[in-house]
């Protein structure tokens, strides 16, 4: 490598001598074909307008400065004694133009350097952006693969335990919603691992026809153990039935999201969830009254692996992909997601999805 430079070096400084004896000889042309009074007197733009292809503004100030400098040496070394003022005006007035000229010349290289170093640093910058998104999805894939043993495990725990003839009907009530649980993160996790192994990197979704309503009521019931550790309570209000054509267990999951957050950052209050449908959406809203979202945090919600400083304070375990993922899921189905949030005074996050 260091060779290569050393080469390539060496390449340009013959270039820039070879291109300073072209000017050399382009001025002694015009002094030899008569100085100021040559017919070739234009050509002494060559030189300046050919050393813009270095992009290298000292080779253009140089050149600009050796042809002034030569111009000025052939009115001063010119026959003065045959020079009238007329003539004197004429040739001082070429040797401003080709000033001014330079300088202009001059001045586009110097942008046409600044656009070229900004190019290459967003260049710099993409590439960067782009090695963190690498590992990123790296990193949520490791992440979810080592997810996935340890909850089969429990899961595996868990049916054991059901088949214990001595536990009571309470217990195996809450060993069923604690299988279901695990059930639905396993299947969850093997979603995201498709999407993250599958090149393309695009969700795919298996529409159905799809009871919204049955969703959020078995996940209320999921999240309770939540809500009874934040010392919560959840109202739901909705119809009994709502049928829509979606993808059950991914809808489930960009839902659950949702009313996750709103519990986990609203501790000793109420969280709102309820259905409403009009001719063309089915909407689902979550609104809490917990810790809120800041202003500088709010535009940054959806973005992946993002949370707010007093969201990691509450809950500094959690990975920032949850709101990322189910924006995703919904723009999928057609359908949006919006947050609307007062740090301290709650959020309220409304899905409309089209029925």
């Amino acid at each position: 490598m260091s060779k290569t430079n050393t080469s390539t070096s060496q390449i340009s400084t013959i270039k820039i001598i070879l291109h300073f004896i072209f000017a050399i000889l382009i001025v002694y042309f015009i002094w030899i074909s008569g100085g100021m009074n040559s017919s070739f007197i234009f050509l002494l733009l060559f030189p300046l307008i050919t050393s813009t292809f270095y992009l290298n503004k000292s080779i253009t100030r140089n050149i600009a400065i050796f042809i002034t400098i030569a111009m000025i040496a052939m009115i001063i070394r010119g026959h003065m004694e045959i020079m009238d003022n007329e003539l004197l005006t004429k040739h001082i007035i070429q040797t401003v133009f080709m000033m001014i000229t330079s300088y202009y010349i001059y001045r586009i290289v110097v942008l046409a350097i600044q656009h070229k170093v900004e190019k290459e640093e967003a260049s710099k910058r993409l590439g960067e952006m782009e090695q963190v998104d690498r590992l990123k999805q790296d990193f949520l894939s490791v992440a979810q693969h080592q997810l996935r043993t340890p909850l089969s495990g429990v899961k595996w725990v868990l049916e054991s335990m059901k088949g214990d003839t001595t536990l009571s009907s309470d217990t195996i009530s809450l060993l069923d919603a604690g299988l279901i649980r695990v059930k639905d993160s396993i299947a969850i996790i093997n979603n995201m691992l498709k999407t993250v192994e599958d090149n393309s990197g695009l969700l795919t979704l298996e529409k159905e026809p799809t009871d919204i309503v049955g969703i959020l009521q078995a996940l209320i019931a999921e999240l309770n153990f939540i809500a009874l550790k934040k010392n919560s309570k959840v109202i739901f209000t909705s119809p009994q039935s709502l049928i829509i054509f979606a993808d059950r267990d991914k809808l489930k999951a960009a839902i659950n999201n949702i009313i996750d957050n709103a519990l986990k950052y609203s501790p000793n209050s109420v969280v709102n969830v309820s259905i409403e449908e009009n001719e063309k959406d089915v909407s689902v809203t979550v609104k809490d009254n917990g810790i809120g979202i800041s202003k500088d945090d709010l535009p940054y919600v959806f973005e992946r692996l993002h949370r707010g400083k007093n969201a990691v304070m509450i809950e500094p375990d959690e990975s920032g992909v949850g709101l990322y993922t189910s924006k995703r899921i919904i723009d999928l189905h057609g359908g949006s997601i919006s947050v609307v949030s007062d740090l301290g005074k709650g959020t309220t996050v409304k899905v409309a999805l089209p029925k």
